[in-house]
């Protein structure tokens, strides 16, 4: 009888000061003291714990090596008082682990038998490391890794790492040995290395020792590596880990620690020995052989954008949009390829998107989730990039000599825009499994096929979660037949109340077995894991429908080049671009990326999550004002950039006039942050300004909507217009001013969520320069736009923006540069990120300056003096970087700045490229007529074949957004150190986080607007481009209000613009850079396509 239980059964040993789980495999489930997780990633029944102790041997020149804990291991256990004593034989070699705790330390003693050979032997003790709230490393893993700072001490020949969480509560972890060490190591990367994906061996136990060196990055796993011995008598050995709560200090020296109160010399004989076997016999992994040349290019047609190394294809596009990527490449990369399939309700961002996310590395789904992407979880998210833990995501085994063999890296992964393909060449077979996203439809589908057509017994496994995390809540299912299962959120409590009839089914097209975990792990079985068994099959179609309804629409019988063709189209049809003509690899480049960008930039807005940040589920106020806003003017889809506006006006707090940093758009809005930073009230009146300029559609001032209400996290009922509004904006931005001084303090923070004040008396007295600059564009943009029957507000914009740009030149810029920020301390006035600034030893701040150019502060004659600024300090050959150095870090200790100096990896916004900034450098290179600069600039951050435009870039997905480029330092000291050889191009760099960002849509926005120069203008259209001699002969095909337009640049001594063979002579002024030309839309009515000529010089 299937349960789904999902109450994972544990022993536990504990102090008033220290916890541990123990599963009943003997694998620690979780270290935790209070909300504090000390380990990283939970143990589970099929992959044991990722902490653990390996055995290694020397043998004739190669290593051999076991695991002496947990299920994948030899040992049999005993739990007796505060300790756990394992014992087994691992390589011919009797041993004995006792696991006790004491206070808040904890020791492994681990004694070793005589053996008769002479071989070496090691040990190695990896301990994953969090020590963070439960909440913030459920949410990510990987942020949680960021912030977590590793030092190392030697002494006695014994290595000692110290951890300590720099984010939240400063919580420490010492992980030592009381016998001497050869190496040591701190991230995950370093131990199981990128090998491992395909071999399933931790590549450094091939190797003669540990890396030795602190990398900083986002697995936090700890080892540390024994001297070696021989075995001619018994040897001890003791490992220790220390935890030490809320330890406020930079501590600069190991803890000393006490021995073990417990050394075994001799073999303990175990009373009551337990041991968990699998109820089925689990075989090595299954990894696609290679298919290269002709044998993998014959299957697609119209090849581009290849990329290789050394004579082997790593990936391509082919046909409509596909991307095919082979496993050569992903054993390159350390951030695994993934997809994530959206379809349903997309534009509308309703409660009826469904998705999924499927990875390379043989997860065929994971977060598969209709609507709110963190409460409406079917199944749950993969929580390590290297597929250490394999029980996560939906997973298929094949049954090869009696064994199930779980199917991982293939050998090539094909990503299309609703569907993905997993190809795996074997000896004697090749293995095609496809998993489709219906465009239109609540549908998804697995098929599995054999090309040979030999029948295989097959095994699905997918743990269930119905909710936000795994094993959070009971599960509700219903088996209406053999072919059947349905899920429902009966036992979660707070979907029910918003969304009573959430549910999931699975409809097979074959006859299957269906079962739960207890087939795996018996009486144990605690994972709520679906298990589907397909008999002597040689293929199978498994369906699943989600609705939000009473009941499920009809499963659909579809064609799958049909449905392909209808997702090309749908995302096509948003952002119709397709570059043609004389044009250079780079160019051409922008026909598949202007595709994909569409695709993230949809997920960013309909489905808000990632392939890192797993989680998301609402709006940011700035990204949603930003990217979906951005994307959908550019797509010349008002009604949709309009709606985002109401619905983000209406998120105004009525007590306050702010807005939520973030909020939750469907039935769980009264969800929302009710803070946030200084700029996060501008960006709705920004993007309201824009909305009239490109639209004229006065009408919106006199719509009415809601206010948010902070008390009651409610609407109001009363409606107000957006005029009303902006007036309640106007109040709130004057009534945060500094005293005496009308310029906005900084609040929270601004953009650069690093650079949040660490001293909360800095929000009331410091100013951003950006801020202030992004304020002034929208005024002065507002100005221009509003009708003059709203003189009142007029008037009141006019006073305000004039004391904005009255103290603006008077406190903001200091020897012609704009400061970064601007501290009003009593009488004092001090600069801070700012050739005078003697505090940071920060000189340049891109935000500051680059915003200057965008809103027009600058006097024409100064323009080259600021490029020249950025040229000479923040220019890098990946692009532009926040700053022109590297916070100085210590340890953690914050003095200025939050998350600037106290996240121990250099990524992110911490490592300074972060591309959404660079995407704004690349508005502003457009505004002044730097059109050289314009094109490498999209291209330097383009993935496609990145390292043609960057050549110190290493290998990222070519078809995903990738929100930072970072400079591969292992840590924030040798990035400090080293920063000038990020400019020199010394330093390699690599991608950060991917899709979820409002960069895509603004990227697609500096394509087509300010690159192109395609822009519309009061509903007329504006050509005013930003193109370089390489657009010479190109052709350029989009759409102007449903009309098919065709812009052909040519290159030439004179500026001038022919529309249809006519000459425009209607100009709208630029003020850096030549006049751009505009053509009354009553002038191309009667036209059934447009064709533009360019000429420029």
């Amino acid at each position: 009888m299937i349960k789904f239980n999902t109450q994972i059964s544990v022993d536990r040993i504990s102090t008033d000061k220290l916890n541990f789980e123990i599963l009943k495999s003997g694998d620690i489930y979780q270290i935790y003291q209070n909300d504090t997780l000390i380990n990283l990633l939970k143990g589970n029944l099929l992959d044991g714990s990722v902490s653990n102790i390996y055995l290694r041997r020397e043998n004739e020149g190669k290593y051999e090596f076991e695991k002496l804990l947990g299920v994948n291991s030899n040992s049999e256990y005993e739990i007796k008082g505060n300790s756990v004593i394992y014992s087994g034989v691992a390589l011919d070699v009797k041993y004995q682990v006792t696991l006790s705790i004491v206070e808040n330390r904890w020791y492994y003693d681990v004694l070793l038998d005589k053996v008769a050979s002479s071989h070496n032997y090691e040990l190695f003790y990896g301990q994953d490391v969090s020590v963070a709230s439960r909440g913030m490393v459920q949410s990510s893993e990987a942020y949680t890794g960021q912030y977590v700072d590793y030092k190392v001490f030697i002494r006695d020949n014994k290595h000692t790492v110290l951890s300590r969480q720099n984010q939240g509560t400063p919580n420490l972890v010492q992980i030592g040995s009381f016998n001497e060490t050869n190496s040591f190591s701190t991230d995950g990367f370093q131990f199981f290395g990128l090998s491992y994906k395909e071999t399933n061996i931790p590549e450094s136990l091939l190797k003669e020792e540990l890396e030795n060196r602190n990398y900083q990055y986002e697995f936090p796993y700890v080892v540390i590596q024994t001297k070696k011995f021989k075995l001619d008598s018994k040897k001890n050995f003791i490992f220790y880990g220390l935890f030490v709560e809320n330890y406020k200090e930079i501590r600069e020296e190991e803890f000393e620690i006490n021995p073990s109160p417990i050394v075994n010399h001799e073999f303990t004989k175990l009373e009551n020995a337990k041991k968990i076997t699998h109820k089925i016999d689990f075989g090595n992994t299954i990894v696609g052989l290679d298919i290269q040349g002709e044998e993998l290019k014959s299957k697609f047609k119209n090849i581009r954008n290849l990329e290789e190394e050394n004579g082997k294809v790593l990936s391509f596009f082919a046909d409509n949009y596909k991307h095919v990527i082979t496993k050569e490449k992903e054993l390159l990369v350390e951030r695994p390829h993934g997809h994530i399939l959206i379809h349903g309700d997309i534009l509308n961002a309703s409660e009826n998107v469904f998705a999924s996310t499927g990875f390379i590395s043989g997860i065929f789904s994971s977060h598969i989730v209709l609507g709110n992407t963190n409460f409406h979880k079917l199944s749950g998210d993969v929580r390590n990039m290297l597929n250490v833990q394999k029980i996560a995501g939906l997973r298929i085994y094949i049954e090869v000599d009696n064994k199930y063999s779980l199917l991982t890296l293939p050998s090539y992964f094909e990503i299309n825009a609703n569907s993905l393909k997993w190809v795996y060449k074997l000896d004697n077979d090749t293995f095609e499994i496809t998993y489709d996203a219906l465009i239109n439809d609540l549908q998804q589908s697995l098929e599995f096929k054999s090309l040979k057509g030999i029948k295989y017994n097959v095994l699905i496994t997918e743990p269930i979660i119905m909710g936000e995390v795994e094993n959070g809540r009971g599960i509700d299912f219903e088996v209406n037949s053999k072919k059947e299962i349905t899920f429902t959120a009966k036992k979660n409590q707070m979907v029910m109340d918003r969304y009573p009839d959430l549910k999931y089914k699975y409809i097979s097209a074959n006859d299957v077995e269906i079962l739960d975990d207890q087939e795996i792990f018996g009486d144990d079985a605690s994972y709520g894991m679906l298990l589907l068994k397909y008999r002597n099959v040689s293929s199978f179609k498994l369906h699943l429908l989600g609705t939000l309804e009473k009941d499920f629409k009809n499963l659909k019988e579809y064609d799958k080049l049909k449905e392909e063709e209808l997702a090309n189209n749908f995302y096509h049809s948003i952002i119709p671009l397709k570059i043609e003509g004389n044009v250079s690899n780079r160019i051409n480049a922008f026909n598949d990326l202007s595709f994909w960008y569409v695709h993230n930039a949809l997920v960013h807005y309909s489905s808000p999550h990632g392939l890192e940040q797993f989680n998301g589920a609402a709006w940011g106020t700035r990204d949603v004002c930003q990217g979906p806003f951005e994307l959908f003017i550019t797509a010349q889809k008002y009604d949709l950039a309009k709606r985002i506006l109401l619905k983000t006006f209406e998120r105004q707090f009525i007590e306050s006039g702010d807005y939520p940093q973030w909020f939750m758009f469907d039935k769980y809005y009264y969800i929302q942050a009710h803070e946030s930073h200084g700029d996060i009230i501008v960006w709705p009146l920004k993007a309201l300004a824009t909305y009239l300029e490109v639209t004229g559609d006065r009408s919106i001032l006199s719509e009415k909507v809601s206010y948010m209400s902070l008390q009651t996290n409610d609407f109001t009922k009363e409606k107000y217009s957006i005029v009303e509004h902006v007036n309640k904006s106007l109040d709130r931005i004057r009534s945060t001013e500094i005293e005496g001084i009308p310029l906005p303090a900084y609040g929270g923070g601004d953009w650069d969520d690093t650079l949040q004040p660490a001293n909360q008396e800095l929000t009331k007295i410091m100013v951003s320069t950006w801020t202030v600059s992004l304020l002034h564009q929208a005024f002065s943009k507002l100005l221009e736009e509003l009708p003059s029957d709203e003189k009142e507000l007029i008037d009141r914009i006019k006073k305000h923006d004039k004391d904005l740009t009255d103290n603006y030149y008077k406190y903001l810029i200091k020897n012609e540069i704009p400061t970064g920020f601007t501290i009003f301390d009593k009488d004092e006035v001090k600069a801070l990120i700012h050739p005078t600034d003697n505090t940071t030893g920060l000189k340049y701040r891109l935000l500051a300056i680059n915003r200057g150019i965008i809103s027009e502060l600058y006097d024409k004659d100064k323009i080259d003096f600021y490029v020249d600024l950025i040229d000479k300090n923040l220019k890098h050959p990946d692009g532009v970087r926040l700053m022109n150095d590297a916070v100085t870090y210590k340890g953690g200790k914050q003095t200025y700045f939050m998350r600037a100096e106290t996240a121990s990896n250099f990524g992110r916004e911490v490592g300074l490229q972060y591309v959404h900034a660079h995407i704004r450098y690349i508005e502003a290179m457009a505004k002044i007529g730097k059109n050289d600069y314009v094109l490498d600039a999209l291209s330097v951050i383009n993935p496609i074949n990145i390292r043609q435009n960057v050549k110190n870039a290493l290998y990222r997905q070519s078809n995903a957004y990738f929100s930072s480029s970072d400079g591969y330092f292992y840590d924030r000291y040798e990035a400090k150190k080293n920063f000038d050889k990020l400019r020199t191009g010394e330093v390699q760099v690599k991608a950060g986080w991917r899709v979820y960002s409002s960069g895509p849509g603004i990227y697609l926005n500096q394509l087509i607007t300010n690159a192109l120069g395609i822009k519309v203008h009061n509903n007329d259209l504006l050509i005013d481009p930003a193109v370089s001699k390489e657009f010479d002969n190109v052709t350029v095909n989009y759409k102007y209000l449903g009309k098919d337009l065709k812009v052909k640049y040519h290159h030439s001594d004179k500026n001038s613009v022919l529309v249809n063979g006519k000459e425009v002579s209607t100009f709208v002024n630029n003020k850096y850079k030549e006049n751009g030309y505009l053509i009354d839309k009553q002038e191309l009515s009667n036209a059934t396509s447009i064709t533009v000529d360019v000429f420029f010089k």
